[in-house]
């Protein structure tokens, strides 16, 4: 129960601190999908029953969704400056911490910090962006999913998996 209410804390502090950062990160890109129509459903089973050509439309789908995953990472990258110095410590000390409990795993020194920061900030976002200010209304169905494709896509390349 105190796990559960320091993590509940923590995440409060980072979408309270992070707001700026995030909205200046994530909001032009999520109403760019909003406005764009281009969907990024690779389900078959989920795409409308009139398209014609369901593989070719899968196609297009999924460069869709490299497309706007590749622009979100491009975004997170290139604004590392405007993380608030806060989040820098804090993912440096979680760095500090995993490197000397797991000194043998090379690559976990980068997973933790990047899973973490896409686990309880970014993908929480994109999952719901009128709960982070991002949006003034609640996500149609459809952006929903593919906002929802895109965290999930984001969140398992952040995991390196």
């Amino acid at each position: 129960e105190v796990t559960l209410s320091l993590q509940n804390t923590f995440d409060l502090y980072m979408r309270i601190t992070g707001l700026p950062y995030l909205k200046f990160v994530l909001k032009p890109i999520i109403n760019e999908i909003c406005l764009g129509k281009k969907s990024c459903e690779l389900d078959i089973e989920r795409l409308p029953e009139k398209t014609k050509d369901r593989k070719s439309t899968i196609e297009k789908n999924l460069q869709n969704l490299i497309f706007y995953t590749k622009k979100i990472f491009e975004s997170i990258s290139n604004s590392f400056t405007r993380c608030p110095a806060s989040f820098r410590n804090i993912f440096q000390h979680l760095q500090a911490e995993v490197i000397n409990k797991f000194p043998e795993n090379n690559q976990i020194r980068y997973i933790a910090p990047s899973s973490f920061i896409f686990l309880r900030f970014f993908c929480p976002a994109l999952l719901g962006p009128k709960l982070f200010n991002l949006m003034p209304e609640h996500p149609n169905e459809s952006v929903a999913r593919d906002l929802t494709l895109i965290a999930k896509t984001m969140q398992n390349l952040a995991n390196f998996s």
